[in-house]
């Protein structure tokens, strides 16, 4: 299996169609192959308040203080549905800042560029919130039943606006405990991260983020969790298979299938579910760049590696700070 992805790799730094995403350097990881350098760097603040104004405006997520409508009072919390200072809510990239335009594109089709820093990519949400869906302890799925009927998703498919819950990907995560509503904040009690599970995400209007965001989030979170529990060194672990889950039954429409592939065979799930879906979103030709497509699953996993590293590491350095 190493091997194949040595091949792989060597390929990489050949070149190809999609090269500009493959431009990091690879070391050592649990592939053989890990991004020490990848993406984009830090973000500039400047950026980042941009990021979560426009968020705000987009989910039309803020309570402006009468006869005053650029005073924000409080911030829509779409993880829990209640209200929050400005301060308190964090603009939450739901595709990674740090993986950068190229694997955006390379990832999502060319229909997506640009996207990166724009409402479609991102979520108003409490910073315990975005760590759990940062480390990949909880995500976000269709507002369906675990194994919807056909008929439930061609209906969820046509509705618009599009509902989403939450799901718990990791019982045993600690993040689940971290406290998110307190009763004297108007909640029915107080409410952690677990609680959120098949808890519908809280929107104040009918826009949306992208849907092919959602399902990659979810995707590495089934990945993440494998990482933190040793799966691949344990045969005796078996992850519960949720990539071929019926309540993202048109993953097809979202994702690479390349990275399904890649990131189903990392953890050991069965990986005949794509066998049948385009190499890219919105295509129908299953022979087209298949190399390039193989490639694109497998970089997307050095350079998560890698930037989850850097920001453990980043992380680490405010804190001695």
């Amino acid at each position: 299996e190493k091997s194949l992805y040595t091949r792989q790799a060597e390929r990489i730094h050949q070149g190809g169609p999609i090269r500009r995403a493959f431009q990091a350097m690879f070391t050592t990881s649990q592939l053989g192959i890990c991004a020490e350098k990848v993406g984009m760097g830090p973000r500039k603040r400047s950026e980042q308040s941009k990021f979560k104004d426009d968020l705000i405006q987009f989910y039309d997520a803020a309570t402006v203080r009468p006869n005053k409508p650029k005073v924000i009072m409080s911030v829509h919390d779409t993880a829990t549905g209640h209200e929050f200072s400005k301060q308190h809510i964090t603009a939450a990239h739901l595709f990674p800042y740090k993986l950068g335009p190229d694997v955006l594109v390379s990832l999502f089709g060319e229909n997506v560029e640009g996207e990166l820093m724009t409402a479609r990519n991102g979520l108003l949400l409490q910073s315990g919130v975005e760590s759990a869906l940062d480390d990949g302890a909880i995500a976000i799925v269709p507002d369906l039943p675990d194994d919807p009927t056909t008929e439930q998703v061609v209906i969820w498919e046509r509705d618009e606006p599009k509902n989403y819950r939450w799901c718990v990907i990791d019982n045993e995560a600690e993040s689940l405990e971290t406290v998110v509503a307190l009763k004297s904040q108007g909640a029915s009690q107080d409410m952690t991260i677990r609680d959120l599970d098949g808890r519908r995400l809280s929107f104040k209007n009918d826009n949306r983020p992208r849907a092919r965001y959602l399902y990659f989030l979810f995707v590495v979170a089934q990945l993440k969790m494998a990482w933190r529990h040793e799966y691949r060194t344990d045969p005796a672990k078996k992850l519960k298979p949720q990539l071929g889950k019926g309540f993202w039954a048109t993953r097809g429409r979202y994702l690479n299938r390349a990275l399904l592939v890649a990131l189903a065979e990392e953890i050991g799930h069965d990986t005949s579910f794509p066998e049948n879906m385009p190499p890219r979103p919105g295509t129908d030709d299953a022979s087209k760049d298949e190399e390039d497509a193989a490639e694109t699953g497998l970089v997307v996993i050095a350079k998560i590696i890698a930037a989850q590293k850097r920001g453990d590491e980043e992380e680490d350095e405010e804190e001695e700070e």
